[in-house]
């Protein structure tokens, strides 16, 4: 089932995502969300089919299966971090441009056989120095992970 909206910060009443995104626009007094960052936040949802990546199985197994079969809402705000970790992997990718020993921004699957069978696990590592052989992690993933 699909993210079916948020839960506005101000009247914790539910609304679509367009709706929120024309609060924010609007200016919505008391409300800590501005339009692009409610912007970004639509814009970087994956679609619930996405499969399984590193982020998922790290995260609760059964929030994930309810995601998949029931209708969700968000609270912009605890949307923040995925936003944040979509800018820090933009910026990733500009070092990673100008550094020509630097991976980022690059998405990688493997297939991995389990007694149920075969699972294909996706992944987009924040940045890869290949000269030095090391997988950056950028602070705040660590923190949120800790949580």
């Amino acid at each position: 089932m699909p993210f079916s909206g948020f839960i506005c910060e101000v009247t914790h009443e539910e609304m679509t995502g367009e709706e929120c995104l024309a609060c924010a626009r609007a200016g919505a007094p008391g409300c800590p969300m501005t339009a692009p960052v409610v912007k970004g936040i639509l814009d970087g949802l994956r679609p619930d089919d996405f499969g399984l990546t590193v982020t998922t199985l790290l995260g609760c197994v059964r929030k994930r299966q309810l995601m998949q079969e029931w209708p969700y809402v968000l609270c912009p705000s605890d949307s923040w971090w995925a936003y944040r970790g979509k800018l820090m992997h933009a910026i990733a990718a500009e070092f990673a441009e100008a550094d020509g020993s630097a991976i980022a921004e690059t998405r990688f699957s493997v297939l991995v056989e389990t007694p149920a069978g075969s699972l294909t696990i996706n992944g987009q590592p924040d940045l890869i120095l290949v000269d030095r052989k090391h997988l950056e992690v950028q602070p705040e993933s660590r923190l949120r992970r800790a949580e």
